[in-house]
């Protein structure tokens, strides 16, 4: 090789990644997310590049004193074997044990098990004995780190941005760190806080793209693989494994406590559920609620799915037979089955019925011809039911509706004119609706109260003021209030128009009694009168059927002229309806009457009876209503205040774990490969949340390491009998041995930029290489009294080179030197010398940064490239070369 061609070679190192054609360019984009901070001190217009046939380290720009530069030079390989390390220099073809001298050695009889180089020069070593031992010498000498109890440092991760060291251990599930490169050394947060058993091993560490931090762990506890995302201050578990069909995995604890001083009898409980991404089924349907047994061996809590939106979230309440006053009852949520189907029932809940029904024409006063029967599947105890007004019009005379004989079946239904009308009426439409007496909630939280006066003789006629006050229960948000006289005791032959009238409607109260028609002079008799009330919103009632409603109340502006009210939803047909006077501002005697219904409004007044006066002009009142989607039953649950607290526990994993995840690889194209010691490889491609197992690897009993190359090949080093590293081009899809290796078990994989592969075996130190993807494999010479080679890796030494100032090595001349601190020797310089070297920095706008603008950090990094040209002088020819480093993702560069 000619000195012009070895100073080339020099500003190309890192055009060798795959081919010569390529740039510095190459390096930069594969490797796009290390780009780091640029530190150039001073006004220095070079910088420090450590280019090498790593990517990781090539892609490195580092801080440097003024004018000077540097190289790492490649020494050859490093080997640590069950006794010891060992370097291989490549040209004389032997290996040189590098275990240090007394009393700075590793100790005879010590495995090191794990390589990790060069960091700054320093190589370290994970040993048996529970240290990691470092070395500034090149193995000349090695001083050790014991980490804690630790029984073995089984491997060693280096930050992608060399803040810190990861080192994986034997003993108690520790993994130790370190942020001065290896000197001192502290122990992570502990995996068993994150679900491992005490006894257990870090195999393999691995960092993805996002600065994550993952250790792969034996099977001992219920997860055998952990997360960091916080620099292993905390950690957050997993689980690998082949999982029997329809198997629940998962359970979770919840406590409910009754908050209250009377027990509660078939509760439902509301649930907000949030999904666990890659354990839950997407629709929840592999929900269950349990006693604690298995999911359908008894114990069994009913449910009922309300709502959910796939992937995100779901509403599910849980009906709970009884709570104890002050009392707390545990049941366990259980999921992880993907083949479950929903066992969602919404009979769990209790519920209210809106219906319409067409009263036909009445020919006499004393007809009851209506007769509401409620849905057969209903169970109503003590029903409320409101029936007012009528929303068809069909006739004008004066009516309200009177209702008898309410069971927990049906009610009687009949239209009633005032006494100066002949009580014969038209057919009309009317709405009703029923709920038994107590408190309630809808799925989507509004609360709705229910009650009876019995026996009530309160009265709000202007000639019999004695209204009933009603306080509710509990507080309610801008209540809409339905009354109705649910007997009817007093004979309707003498005439006695009648229905309720409402006043002084509150959040916690209002007023209600019977009101005759205006002639009358009296009170009415004693009556039995229900009431609803319900809090004003809009929502989905029944969010399972996307049944939307609306509740709330007019302006003060309803009159004897009819009042149009547009509906705040879309139906896509009429719904249900009806409504109330919520206010008596007017004393005339007074009902609401409607019609002309439709999908988007509809239309009311206010209605005075004649039987006094023939004036009917009535002033403003404020009118209450309720819209519901479609008629039938609508799910309701039982409400107490405080509700029920719910407490859920931790994350159990209800199957042992006993697979053991023994090694871990990130590949470049961002899926995760898992091995594990039965021969089986897992792949991820959610970050590690859920995993899949790929193609078959046939008559592997271990994998033991995994890697992938610049092509994007994935490699298994494995146990075989023969053949034991496989090779997969489709992901995982498949797996081949392309070119079998004289040993049966191969213990590390170490990929270089290009094709080359480099392996360590246990079979007598051997190690081999493949320069292309393994079709054909080349024997390096066995590592001498060694049987195991567990970790292989290039190995390089930092030199630098000073442009000016004191030479690195005095009394040579620029080319002299360069060629000296690269290749350790002078041998064929000549009388070459440099006659320039140039650095230019640019954005990456294309402008050019000055020297005041490098000397900032903040200027600094808005470094998108870095130009650089050379000029030297051999044999009075005038050699240049010039090429650019992009820094492809700087993401601060302009």
């Amino acid at each position: 090789m000619t000195l012009v061609e070895l100073l080339l070679v020099i500003l190309i190192v890192g055009l060798l990644f795959g081919s010569l054609a390529g740039t510095f360019v190459t390096g930069f984009d594969t490797w796009n997310a290390e780009s780091p901070r640029i530190d150039l001190l001073h006004s220095a217009d070079l910088v420090l590049m450590r280019m090498s046939r790593e990517p990781k380290l090539a892609t490195r720009v580092t801080k440097a004193e003024p004018l000077e530069f540097g190289f790492l030079k490649e020494k050859g390989l490093c080997a640590g074997t069950d006794q010891g390390v060992f370097l291989y220099d490549g040209a004389p073809g032997t290996w040189e044990q590098i275990n240090g001298t007394a009393p700075d050695t590793i100790p005879g009889g010590v495995s090191v098990l794990s390589i990790l180089g060069p960091l700054d020069g320093r190589l370290l070593g994970a040993a048996s004995d529970g240290s990691v031992y470092y070395s500034d010498d090149l193995g000349a000498s090695w001083n050790a780190v014991k980490l804690g109890d630790s029984t073995e440092v089984r491997c060693l991760l280096e930050a992608a941005d060399g803040s810190a060291i990861y080192a994986g251990t034997a003993n108690k599930g520790d993994v130790y760190k370190s942020t001065d490169g290896g000197l001192s050394w502290g122990n992570t947060a502990n995996l068993i806080d994150a679900g491992a058993q005490e006894a257990v091993t870090v195999y393999s560490l691995a960092e993805d793209s996002g600065g994550n931090i993952f250790a792969a762990t034996d099977g001992t506890g219920s997860a055998n693989i952990f997360k960091s995302a916080d620099g292993g201050a905390s950690w957050a578990a997993n689980a690998i494994s082949s999982i029997p069909p329809d198997t629940w995995v998962y359970r979770k604890s919840l406590t409910v406590t009754n908050q209250t001083a009377s027990a509660l009898t078939d509760y439902q409980v509301m649930l907000d559920i949030s999904i666990i991404a890659g354990k839950m089924n997407s629709d929840f349907s592999d929900l269950r609620f349990t006693d604690g047994r298995y999911p359908e061996t008894g114990g069994d809590y009913d449910y009922w799915t309300a709502s959910y939106v796939a992937d995100a979230s779901a509403v599910i309440f849980v009906n709970i037979p009884s709570i104890a006053a002050l009392g707390s009852v545990t049941l366990y949520m259980y999921y992880g089955n993907a083949s479950a189907g929903s066992n969602s029932d919404d009979a769990i809940m209790d519920f209210m019925e809106v219906g319409k029904y067409k009263l036909r024409k009445q020919n006499n006063p004393g007809q009851w011809r209506g007769r509401v029967s409620f849905d057969n599947s209903l169970s109503f105890t003590n029903p409320v039911t409101i029936a007012q007004p009528d929303y068809t019009y069909a006739e004008a005379d004066e009516l309200v509706l009177r209702i008898r004989n309410v069971t927990t079946a049906e009610f009687r239904l009949k239209q009633q004119e005032p006494s100066n009308r002949n009580d014969k009426h038209k057919e009309e439409w009317i709405s009703w609706m029923a709920v038994d007496a107590g408190t309630w909630i809808t799925p989507d939280g509004k609360k709705i109260e229910a009650g009876i006066l019995a026996n009530t003789t309160a009265n709000m006629h202007k000639n019999a003021m004695s209204p009933a006050s009603v306080s509710f229960t509990y507080s309610l948000s801008n209540p809409v209030v339905f009354s109705q006289m649910m007997t009817c005791v007093e004979p309707i032959l003498l005439g006695v128009f009648a229905k309720t009238r409402q006043r002084n409607v509150t959040g916690t109260s209002f007023q209600v009694g019977m009101e005759n028609e205006e002639l009358s002079l009296i009170a009415h008799g004693t009556e039995t009168v229900g009431w609803i009330a319900f809090e004003s919103g809009t929502g989905t009632w029944d969010m399972d059927s996307s049944i939307q409603y609306e509740i709330g109340v007019t302006p003060d502006s309803v009159t004897h002229n009819w009042y149009t009210l547009t509906f705040a939803g879309s139906y896509s047909s009429e719904p249900f309806f009806t409504a109330w006077m919520q206010t008596r501002d007017g004393g005339d005697s007074s009902e609401l009457r409607c019609r002309n219904l439709t999908s988007a409004s509809v239309q009311f007044f206010v209605e005075e009876d004649t039987t006094a006066d023939g004036e009917t002009g009535h002033t403003t009142e404020v009118a209450g209503y309720i819209v519901v989607g479609q008629t039938g039953i609508l799910p309701i649950a039982k409400y107490v205040s405080p509700e029920p607290a719910v407490v859920f526990g931790a994350e159990e994993f209800l199957l042992t774990i006993d697979t053991d995840i023994t090694a871990l690889s990130i590949a470049r194209t961002g899926s995760f490969y898992a091995g594990t010691e039965d021969g089986d490889v897992y792949k991820s491609t959610t970050g590690g949340e859920s995993w899949s197992q790929t193609g078959d690897l046939a008559l592997a009993t271990y994998v033991y390491s995994l890697a992938d190359n610049w092509r994007g090949y994935i490699f298994a080093a494995t146990v075989r009998v023969t053949g034991a590293v496989f090779r997969s081009t489709d992901e995982g899809a498949n797996w081949t041995v392309p070119a079998p290796i004289p040993a049966d078990q191969v213990r590390t994989l170490g990929t270089a930029v290009d094709q080359t592969l480099l392996t360590g075996t246990g079979t007598g130190g051997l190690l081999f290489r493949t320069v292309d993807s393994g079709s054909n494999w080349s024997a390096l010479p066995a590592v001498p009294g060694v049987s195991n080679v567990y970790s292989a890796i290039p190995v390089f030494e930092s030199v630098k080179y000073s442009w000016s100032g004191t030479p690195y090595f005095p009394g040579e001349d620029p080319a002299n030197r360069l060629v000296r601190a690269v290749f350790g020797t002078a041998s064929a310089v000549g009388d070459g010398y440099l006659t320039s070297l140039d650095f230019r920095y640019f954005r990456k706008n294309g402008t050019e940064l000055t020297p005041a603008q490098r000397a900032t950090q903040s200027g600094r990094d808005t470094i998108a490239m870095i130009s650089i040209s050379l000029t030297l002088t051999l044999d009075d020819k005038t050699v240049s070369k010039a090429t650019a480093v992009y820094l492809s993702n700087n993401r601060s560069a302009q």
